[in-house]
């Protein structure tokens, strides 16, 4: 598979700047899970393309493809997972650190942002 000069600018600045996160002012636990569930986003769309293009080889044997397809499923199902967790570990963080509106806000954007 292989991306655009688009698409690979927008991949890199995507997983590199989390300065919108480092400069939040949210309490350091809740910016490492935001940074690792925009990571975790940026990897299941990744996989998801890379699942789509496996889907698409017309170059693949039945067999081939079945296993590729089936392997990237598997880290797909992998990745959902990750996310779940650092999900609920963000509403949990959020909890303890007891957040103001404000802050929760901001997290909540951020996160919409990833």
């Amino acid at each position: 598979m292989s991306l655009s000069g688009a698409g690979l600018k927008k991949s890199s600045k995507a997983a590199g700047d989390d300065s919108d996160i480092e400069e939040s002012g949210l309490p350091q636990t809740i910016q490492q899970i935001l940074k690792m569930i925009r990571k975790l986003q940026q990897q299941i769309s990744e996989k998801t393309a890379e699942l789509q293009a496996a889907m698409a080889d017309k170059r693949l044997s039945p067999e081939e493809a079945r296993i590729k397809v089936g392997g990237l499923q598997a880290a797909l199902a992998t990745l959902n997972g990750g996310l779940l967790s650092a999900n609920a570990s963000l509403v949990k963080a959020m909890r303890q650190e007891s957040l103001t509106p404000e802050q929760v806000m901001k997290a909540a954007a951020l996160l919409m942002k990833s």
